[in-house]
């Protein structure tokens, strides 16, 4: 289940408009499934509530039973306004190697608890049955999640652009950094001293997930990361991400933001996944879909993805947490794309590379600067005026992986 934010009034068939959002099912190949609604803390009951009964329609419009349903506040972040979606897919549990069936799962579910955090759950539907319309629905499967993706590249992944090569390369590079202890202990140690401690280790997973799609997905980039098992399309599908032709810019960065989407947890996965997912479609909507655009456009992408975060947590410029970084580095590029403009410089690659050192330049400013700034948003809010004097840890993995990534397109 993923959160597809489109601007046209109406919604698809498979999806369910709230004003202007659109929350789409991305594949329809389980019947049965569990939906949790998650109020990020910010959301009044009745919102969510609205949202729970929206999100129920959506999956009984593809042929989905919702056999429950769990509406409350599970992973919160202080008063951040929005919700999360999850949804378990029971005939997918069934085939792991515990082999559950659906009721098992169910009677789990429904056991007593005296966890004070774990709601009631509702009652949807008692059993699996589907009408002839539902079923017609899932078989037609109008919202499998390659109908988002353009169609200018193979659905099997690899690269035969330039810029794919040196965009998954990048990716990689930035991977292999993040997975160094001694950055994953700096996240953690910052975190650990204003926040809950779980940055660095989020940032690692966040790594290893995309390394090791993006290696499945461009073998040719030549670099593993986060591999395991040497089976490229078991490494890329474990996601439940197809592999994509990174000769589009647009699929490639929406097929990242849905592998953090699915595997990355906390409020850091939510951000990123945002922005990721708002990056690709600035892009499929400025360029032809099937290609990567000017440097131009790419960092004005960056720079939509930076707002929509923005717009969607609450958080602003000033408030010391990830996006302190993120707005300053997207500012840097957009200036260094214009003075190397200005300066008479027309190679598309020099300045993608000159756009992107100014970026994480600025990022690990920027994220230095949050140091002085009194915590208004996040976890680091909590400890108040004993949030000063600390980098905010979020910030500063940001800052990290635009400088792996600047120092991989250097080589």
């Amino acid at each position: 289940m993923g959160i597809a934010r489109e601007s046209r009034a109406g919604s698809a068939a498979g999806s369910s408009t709230f004003g202007s959002e659109s929350v789409s099912l991305e594949g329809t190949e389980f019947h049965e499934a569990v939906l949790l609604v998650n109020n990020l803390g910010g959301s009044s009951d009745l919102e969510v509530s609205g949202v729970a009964y929206h999100a129920v329609e959506a999956l009984q419009a593809t042929g989905v039973v919702v056999r429950r349903a769990y509406v409350g506040r599970f992973m919160t972040s202080m008063d951040m306004k929005g919700f999360s979606l999850s949804v378990l897919p029971l005939s997918r549990v069934c085939g792991t190697d515990q082999d559950l069936d659906p009721e098992q799962v169910l009677e789990f579910l429904d056991s007593e608890t005296s966890a004070p955090g774990w709601v009631r759950s509702v009652v949807i539907s008692s059993d699996s049955t589907t009408d002839s319309e539902s079923a017609t629905a899932a078989e037609a499967d109008p919202m499998d999640m390659d109908s988002e993706l353009s169609t200018g590249g193979p659905a099997s992944g690899s690269t035969s652009t330039v810029r794919g090569l040196s965009f998954a390369r990048g990716v990689l590079g930035a991977c292999s950094a993040m997975l160094d202890p001694g950055n994953t202990s700096k996240i953690t140690d910052l975190d650990t001293l204003a926040g809950d401690g779980d940055c660095g280790d989020t940032m690692a997973l966040a790594a290893r997930c995309i390394g090791g799609y993006v290696s499945a997905s461009v073998p040719e980039a030549g670099v593993n990361v986060g591999v395991a098992t040497g089976d490229s399309d078991l490494e890329a599908n474990q996601h439940g991400v197809r592999k994509v032709s990174f000769d589009s810019g647009s699929d490639a960065l929406r097929a990242i933001g849905r592998v953090v989407q699915r595997e990355v947890g906390g409020t850091t996965g939510i951000i990123y996944a945002l922005m990721l997912g708002a990056a690709a479609r600035h892009l499929a909507e400025h360029s032809d879909g099937s290609s990567w655009p000017s440097t131009d456009v790419i960092v004005a992408a960056a720079a939509a993805g930076v707002s929509e975060a923005s717009k969607v947590g609450g958080a602003a410029r000033g408030d010391s947490t990830l996006l302190d970084a993120a707005f300053a580095a997207t500012d840097a590029a957009a200036e260094a794309v214009n003075k190397a403009r200005g300066e008479g410089e027309d190679d598309d690659g020099v300045i993608a590379r000159l756009a992107l050192r100014a970026a994480s330049s600025a990022a690990l400013v920027g994220a230095e600067a949050t140091a002085r700034m009194l915590s208004a948003a996040g976890r680091a809010s909590y400890v108040g005026e004993h949030s000063r004097g600390v980098v905010d840890a979020g910030a500063f993995a940001l800052a990290l992986w635009l400088q792996a990534a600047a120092d991989a397109a250097q080589k």
